[in-house]
């Protein structure tokens, strides 16, 4: 049986490169007329798909912010590069609180400017049991997000053993590998430092089949994903039994708020 007063269904940071227009009207319009409390904006992939200056951000926070939204900035899983942190710094605090996908951009929180934000342990952080996650408790973080392949009973044991709540993907594409080379760029014979953001031609990614011509995965720049949608709506019942009450949505191009109405 689904509990539904303890479901609180988030909206993670769009998985694909959109393009600045399409990520304003999504924000201040559609999501910011849904039912959704808790808003993530960013991306986890790649520096150059920052397309929004902070004056677009500072934007889409106030739309949100007028509908009652928490809203938490979710880092990039991959950063090599000075610059990247301290562009995290210059915007986060705009926002509630920030997802962390790095153990590297913890460092911001020793600095007291930044100590009042919230932390969301990302996925990326790859917290598999509850040592890993106790030992990251002393970042008083607000909840982590489990890594897709995660089984339900080891999400409960950290649950249980940490006290530290949980957010489960209940729908989208999974990320499958991440890695510093971006697939994008090169099958159409780019460098990545010349890649002239190509990704913004693949919206909902560039679909790669088996040789039997089934769908497999979608290359996304630095990231593969699963081509087939990940859904866990059969299954709500036995994540708020195991005392999960967050979960994400992965927003898509189009339908984003059927599925949340869903």
């Amino acid at each position: 049986m689904i509990d539904e007063k303890n479901i609180n269904i988030t909206v993670g940071p769009a998985p694909f490169n959109w393009g600045k227009d399409r990520l304003l009207d999504f924000y201040c319009s559609e999501i910011a007329a849904s039912d959704v409390k808790d808003v993530y904006i960013g991306n986890t992939i790649c520096q150059k798909r920052n397309v929004l200056s902070k004056d677009d951000l500072g934007k889409i926070v106030k739309a949100l912010k007028q509908k009652g939204k928490n809203i938490y900035y979710s880092t990039l899983a991959l950063s090599t590069k000075p610059a990247e942190f301290e562009y995290l710094k210059d915007i986060a605090l705009l926002f509630d609180g920030v997802e962390v996908n790095m153990l590297g951009f913890l460092n911001m929180f020793k600095d007291k400017k930044y100590r009042h934000l919230k932390i969301i342990l990302g996925s990326y952080l790859n917290i598999y049991n509850y040592k890993s996650a106790a030992y990251l408790k002393k970042f008083n973080p607000i909840r982590f997000v489990a890594p897709f392949e995660l089984s339900l009973e080891n999400i409960a044991d950290i649950t249980e053993k940490t006290q530290i709540p949980t957010e489960v993907t209940i729908w989208g594409n999974l990320s499958t590998a991440l890695s510093w080379r971006c697939y994008t760029a090169r099958a159409v014979n780019r460098l990545r430092k010349n890649c002239d953001h190509v990704c913004l031609k693949y919206p909902e990614g560039m679909l790669l089949k088996t040789v039997e011509d089934e769908d497999l995965f979608l290359i996304d720049g630095l990231q593969v994903k699963s081509a087939k949608k990940h859904c866990l709506l059969e299954n709500l019942g036995r994540l708020t039994e195991n005392k999960i009450t967050h979960m994400r949505i992965y927003p898509q191009l189009q339908h984003t708020t059927d599925i949340i109405n869903t």
